[in-house]
């Protein structure tokens, strides 16, 4: 299929009565190959397979509403089952539970016909569209006995459900009130389960006839693997005479979809950039604007902090690099050949290598507990879950392992209070937040640098540091890092993007063949001026 599916429809409504025709007839010759049709009781059934027979690309769905079910016949199966045996219905729905509405029926009779349709479904070989609405424990309860496949249609439920509903084979339905700017849990609930199993209401722009599709930081809701396919169905109704304003804080994708770029600073246009004009090197002057901080300055040069020599592993080959104090180097790893490998290493997870690692002079051995026993800090591509515990506070965060650093067996309360009131300055109120997945992206990573503070590493290992930020928190960690670097904290960042690391590094080694075939000096990078 090349087209685009309309999956949930309610073409019956009488909304439709006075041009339903030719609307159905102009959305299928624009381009919506197969439309599903929804009944939502018997007589609405009954109207979808009317439709369905009228048209070659409508299919349709039968089933009882939760909301309707006070007023089924005793005799529902028997007719739903004559519906479903019509070869164009292809699904059982609606059905489901709605506790929502006081007037609703009782929870009792919804539950009786939702497993009966369910266990009718299953009878018939048929997927399940399913409704909802502050039932999810009833819900989730019942399919786990039943295993139904299917679609839970509207999904609104939580994480964790989220995940066992895809860990059971269905899919998760969203409107388009993902985008609303109060939409806290469903750009969660998206990030955390895998693409193939959501289904989006974006169509929905086409079909109501609008020429023109917002979108919105896509980056939050889909992770960078997923990009082609979404850009996929973008081109598509671009195709279909849609005009796209795409909203994004990452200029790398915008360079896949965009035939055109604005670069917004402070409510302005800074600067349009053409095709010809999407480089690395021509957008980088103008996406970072802070002031730099003293440079570090060491009494006297004692050479390299973190000396790598001759370290093969895997991809990586004969691997050799020096940080002195206060210095940021950066890898380019644009192919992804050697980040991932490296920073395992650096952080103890891989001993198999061949070569040495010396911090401060000193040979670290291979294994090593954490990374912190090295006086080291390594992070990944997303520290906003891999570095923080969701179910402590910022102060238990902020404050873990510290006993261990400071050789303590437990940590005294005043002590933590010191802590508090050191980074109070700098965290502001959200130092007593009790659980951190209320805090802003931007929150999260300032609790992590304030960590990254508090510990006082001599080396910090970052790999692609701005993976999951937006522009607002490209700037503040580099802000973070300067700070560090100033502070004499050698940094070794691994990224694939020039413009990640252009503003911080004191020299930038391509990678090539598993090592960096040349390290550039600031002069080389290309960036003569800034604009902020």
């Amino acid at each position: 299929m090349n087209g685009i599916f309309d999956s949930h429809a309610h073409y019956d409504d009488e909304r439709f009565d006075a041009d339903r025709d030719a609307l159905l007839e102009r959305i299928h010759r624009e381009g919506v190959e197969y439309i599903m049709t929804i009944g939502a009781d018997l007589p609405t059934s009954y109207a979808a397979r009317e439709l369905a027979e009228r048209y070659d690309f409508v299919y349709f769905a039968a089933g009882i509403h939760p909301e309707q079910a006070g007023d089924a016949p005793e005799n529902y199966l028997e007719e739903l089952k004559a519906l479903a045996a019509h070869p164009k219905c292809r699904a059982i729905g609606e059905i489901g539970l709605d506790y929502y509405w006081a007037e609703n029926p009782p929870k009792e009779r919804q539950m009786e016909l939702f497993r009966q349709q369910v266990l009718l479904a299953k009878e018939l070989g048929l997927p399940v569209i399913i409704h909802d609405r502050e039932a999810h424990a009833d819900t989730l309860a019942l399919l786990r006995e039943l295993h139904p496949a299917g679609v839970l249609h509207c999904f609104s439920g939580s994480v964790e459900m989220a995940k066992e509903v895809a860990a059971l084979g269905m899919y998760l339905g969203f409107t388009g009130a993902i985008t609303f700017k109060n939409a806290r849990k469903a750009p969660e609930v998206i990030a955390a389960v895998p693409l193939e199993r959501i289904m989006v209401e974006i169509a929905k722009a086409y079909l109501m006839g609008s020429k023109l599709l917002v979108v919105l930081y896509p980056e939050k809701l889909i992770g960078q693997a997923d990009f082609p396919q979404f850009h996929q169905l973008l081109r598509k109704m671009q195709s279909m005479g849609i005009s796209t304003l795409y909203f994004c804080y990452h200029h790398w994708i915008m360079f896949k979809i965009c035939d055109r770029i604005a670069l917004f600073s402070r409510g302005r246009i800074k600067k349009l950039f053409e095709p010809e004009e999407f480089r690395e090197e021509a957008i980088a002057p103008y996406i970072y604007y802070f002031k730099e901080n003293t440079v570090f300055k060491p009494k006297v040069d004692r050479g390299y902090m973190l000396e790598l020599k001759n370290i093969t592993d895997g991809d990586i080959h004969n691997l050799s690099l020096g940080i002195k104090p206060g210095e940021c180097i950066t890898l380019l790893d644009s192919g992804d050949q050697i980040m991932d490998r490296l920073t395992g290493i650096l952080a103890g997870e891989y001993v198999d290598y061949e070569g040495d690692i010396f911090c401060s002079h000193k040979k670290m051995e291979k294994k090593v507990k954490s990374s912190l026993d090295r006086g080291m800090i390594v992070l990944d591509d997303n520290p906003a879950q891999s570095f923080l515990f969701s179910e402590m506070s910022y102060l238990e965060n902020l404050t873990f392992l510290l006993d261990r650093k400071l050789k303590k067996s437990i940590l005294k309360q005043s002590y933590i209070n010191s802590v508090r009131s050191e980074y109070y300055g700098e965290a502001g109120d959200v130092i007593d937040t009790k659980y951190i997945d209320s805090l802003s992206l931007k929150e999260k990573y300032g609790l992590i640098y304030n960590k990254i503070s508090l510990f006082h590493p001599k080396i910090l290992v970052v790999k692609k540091p701005f993976a999951y930020g937006d522009m607002h928190c490209r700037t503040y960690i580099l802000k973070r890092m300067q700070e560090l670097k100033a502070a004499g904290v050698s940094i070794l960042l691994l990224t694939g993007y020039l413009t990640d690391c252009v503003y911080i590094s004191d020299h930038i080694g391509i990678v090539k063949d598993g090592s960096f075939s040349v390290l550039l000096e600031p002069q080389e990078y290309g960036i003569t001026s800034r604009l902020f």
